[in-house]
């Protein structure tokens, strides 16, 4: 039986680069960093051969991992391709945060937008997308509730 989402991951080609902009640009909390190989984990993945890899892990429940044997090849997956990767993060603040990611020089590929149609929660949406340093699909999401809702 599921409980929940336990984290979510993405591989990288370059980790050193992707913690940077995902903790230094972004602001996430690494929570640990580890470089992994053996036939164990490399059976969890599928791998036969060898198998290396370095991964770390946010306190936001978000992790990397570089794949060092076998190296991965790039895919430059758009959002509507099937089994694309899109990462949705909440955020307090979306203007500010966009007008500090803009000054860092993050590239958007949509600014903050605010969609009118309530979601589940009550209220509306406020998004805005951008690209990690692999390409990978970012939303940025602040939910913005009725006074009548109770905050998460």
């Amino acid at each position: 039986m599921f409980k929940q989402i336990d984290h979510a991951c993405i591989s990288s080609s370059d980790i050193d680069r992707s913690m940077a902009f995902y903790h230094d640009v972004l602001g996430m909390k690494v929570a640990f960093e580890d470089e992994t190989s053996g036939q164990e984990f490399g059976l969890v993945m599928g791998v036969t051969g060898e198998f290396r890899a370095r991964l770390a892990q946010f306190e936001e429940g978000f992790e990397i991992i570089q794949f060092i044997s076998p190296i991965g090849r790039k895919l430059n997956l758009k959002p509507w391709d099937v089994g694309a990767p899109l990462l949705d993060f909440e955020v307090s603040d979306l203007d500010r945060m966009y007008s500090n990611l803009i000054g860092q020089g993050v590239k958007f590929v949509s600014p903050p937008v605010t969609l009118k149609s309530p979601h589940p929660g009550g209220g509306s949406l406020k998004i805005a997308q951008l690209n990690g340093p692999d390409g990978e699909r970012i939303v940025l999401i602040e939910f913005e509730r009725s006074r009548n809702i109770i905050n998460r």
